[in-house]
C-alpha cells in the first residue's frame, strides 16, 4: 500500500519517483472493519521532464485534427511559414516569424477529404489528400495562396487521392494510391504537371529520393525497396531488404547514403531500425533506437548528423547519428502529455529552416515551434580504436538475446549485466580474451540461475580504462 487517505481527500501528490519508470495505481475503498468495498480500475503514470535540450518558441491550435507539416521560406521577404495539413479542411499557412499566426488557408476541394501530406518546390506546394486529387498551390503571396492545378492519382475515377509524396528536383514522387507502387510527375510547369513514369508493385506508404535513388517503405510486410529512378520511364529495382515482422512506414538515409533509417509503425516492434546499405547484396541491420518498446514511431528526417523523429506519444526526438551504428538521443520535446500509447501526438517534424527553428505537428494540438539548444560540452566516450560493444539483438527480447563486441588488442574483459537501478545481475565475461569479434547470449537469468522480471537492463563492458554500456529490454 502506498498511502491511506481520509474519506474527504480528493487528490494525492506522489513525489520522489524515478524518471521514466512506470508506476501503477489502484484505489480501494475500505470499511472501518477492513472490508474492501470498492476497487478502482488500474491506471499508470511515467514521470519525466517534458523536454531536454529543446525549447518551446510558440504554438498554434485554432483548427482541429492535424496531419503532416512542411516548411516554406518566402525568398522575397525571408519570412518562414509552417504549412500544416488540417485533415478535414485543407492546408493552413502559418507565419512563424514571431508568435505563430495563420495568414492563409487553402480549402480542400471537398470537406473531409483527409489532407495528409504537403511538400514544397520553388514557391509552390503540393497538398496530398487521401480521397481527392492533389492541389498545386502558388505561395508567391502566402496571404492569398492560389491553386493553379490538380493531379488525379491511381486507377480510381472516384477520388484520385494518395497518402504521401516527395519532391526531388523537378519531379513529384507519389505513393499510397490505389494503383500500388509509385507514380512520377514532372513539375516543370506547375500549371500543367506531366506524368512521366510509374513503378507498379505492392503498396508503398512513404518514399524518400536522393541522387536518383528512391527508398520506398512497403508497410504491409514487404520491407524497403531501393529503386533507380534516374530515368522515370524505366525505373529499376536495385534491392529489397526486410526484417522479421516488418511494418516499414517511413525511411530516410544518412547524408552519405551509406545507411537507411526505417521507422516501423505497425509491425513487431514500432521503433527505429538502421541498416547498412553500402553493399546492396549484403544489407544488414546495425542498430536500433527505442524510446519505449510500447510506444509507436512515425516520421523521421535527417539533417547533417542529426535524426529528427516524430514519435507520436513521445513527441519530438533528436538523435546524434555521428556513428549510425551507435545512435545517441541528445534532445526531446514531449508534445503529448497524457500517459497513453498508440497513434496520438506528434505526427511529423520539419528541421530544415535556415533560422534553426524546428516545427512539429501534433494530431491533437496543432503546431509546435521549437528550438534545439545544442550542448557545447556533449560528453562522448573516448573509445580506443577497435573496442566496441554492439547493441544486443533482438532488443527487446524474450527469452534470449545476442551480445557482440570487438576487442582491438588482447585484453582482460569484464562484461556484466545490471538492472535499471544499477544493481548487479550477472557477470557474463571476466577473463583475458584475444583480439577480434566476440559473441555470446544472455538468457535473462541472474547469477543464481533465476529468471529476471521484465524491464530495462544494462550490459556494461570494461576493458582497462574503456567502458561502454547498452540498454537491453527484457519482455515476458
Amino acid at each position: 500500500m502506498l498511502v491511506q487517505l481520509d474519506a474527504d481527500v480528493r487528490s494525492y501528490l506522489h513525489t520522489g519517483l524515478t524518471n521514466d519508470e512506470k508506476v501503477y495505481y489502484q484505489m480501494k475503498g475500505v470499511s472501518s472493519q477492513g472490508d474492501i468495498l470498492y476497487s478502482s480500475m488500474q491506471i499508470w503514470g511515467k514521470p519525466g521532464p517534458v523536454s531536454m535540450n529543446m525549447y518551446l518558441l510558440g504554438t498554434w491550435n485554432e483548427r482541429e485534427d492535424y496531419a503532416d507539416i512542411w516548411g516554406y521560406t518566402d525568398q522575397t521577404t525571408g519570412k518562414e511559414y509552417a504549412l500544416l495539413c488540417v485533415r478535414g479542411e485543407g492546408l493552413s499557412i502559418i507565419d512563424i516569424s514571431d508568435q505563430p499566426i495563420e495568414v492563409g488557408f487553402v480549402p480542400s476541394m471537398q470537406v473531409g477529404s483527409d489532407a495528409k501530406d504537403v511538400k514544397v518546390f520553388d514557391h509552390y506546394a503540393v497538398l496530398i489528400k487521401e480521397t481527392e486529387p492533389a492541389q498545386i498551390i502558388d505561395l508567391s503571396d502566402p496571404v492569398n495562396p492560389n491553386v493553379v492545378s490538380t493531379i488525379h492519382f491511381g486507377l480510381s475515377i472516384e477520388d484520385g487521392g494518395a497518402h504521401n509524396c516527395y519532391i526531388n528536383g523537378q519531379y513529384l514522387y507519389v505513393i499510397g494510391h490505389d494503383a500500388g507502387g509509385l507514380e512520377i510527375y514532372d513539375l516543370t510547369n506547375p500549371e500543367s504537371p506531366q506524368w512521366v513514369g510509374d513503378y507498379i508493385t505492392y503498396y508503398y506508404h512513404d518514399i524518400y529520393v536522393k541522387d536518383g535513388i528512391a527508398y520506398a517503405a512497403a508497410i504491409y510486410g514487404d520491407g524497403v525497396d531501393i529503386l533507380d529512378v534516374s530515368n522515370p520511364s524505366n525505373i529499376q529495382l536495385l534491392a529489397n531488404f526486410n526484417y522479421e515482422g516488418s511494418g516499414a512506414h517511413n525511411c530516410w538515409t544518412t547524408e552519405d547514403g551509406n545507411y537507411v533509417i526505417v521507422g516501423d509503425e505497425i509491425g513487431d516492434g514500432n521503433w527505429i531500425r538502421i541498416f547498412d546499405i553500402q553493399d546492396l547484396d549484403n544489407i544488414s541491420m546495425v542498430a536500433e533506437y527505442i524510446v519505449d518498446p510500447e510506444s509507436v514511431v512515425h516520421n523521421a528526417y535527417v539533417d547533417g548528423n542529426l535524426l529528427y523523429v516524430a514519435h507520436y506519444t513521445e513527441g519530438v526526438r533528436i538523435v546524434d547519428l555521428s556513428n549510425p551504428e551507435s545512435p545517441v538521443e541528445i534532445a526531446y520535446y514531449d508534445t503529448y502529455l497524457p500517459n497513453e500509447y498508440g497513434y496520438e501526438g506528434c505526427w511529423s517534424v520539419f528541421p530544415y529552416f535556415e533560422s534553426g527553428k524546428i516545427i512539429a505537428s501534433d494530431l491533437q494540438s496543432g503546431l509546435f515551434v521549437l528550438e534545439h539548444q545544442q550542448s557545447v560540452n556533449i560528453e562522448k566516450p573516448n573509445v580506443p580504436a577497435g573496442f566496441n560493444l554492439k547493441q544486443n539483438y533482438p532488443n527487446p527480447f524474450n527469452p534470449t538475446t545476442r551480445i557482440n563486441y570487438t576487442i582491438g588488442l588482447e585484453s582482460f574483459v569484464n562484461l556484466t549485466v545490471f538492472d535499471v537501478s544499477g544493481n548487479f545481475v550477472k557477470t557474463l565475461v571476466n577473463a583475458h580474451q584475444p583480439n577480434g569479434v566476440h559473441s555470446l547470449q544472455w538468457d535473462g537469468m541472474n547469477e543464481l540461475g533465476k529468471k529476471m522480471p521484465s524491464g530495462n537492463y544494462f550490459i556494461k563492458i570494461k576493458i582497462g580504462e574503456f567502458t561502454q554500456s547498452r540498454k537491453m529490454i527484457l519482455l515476458k
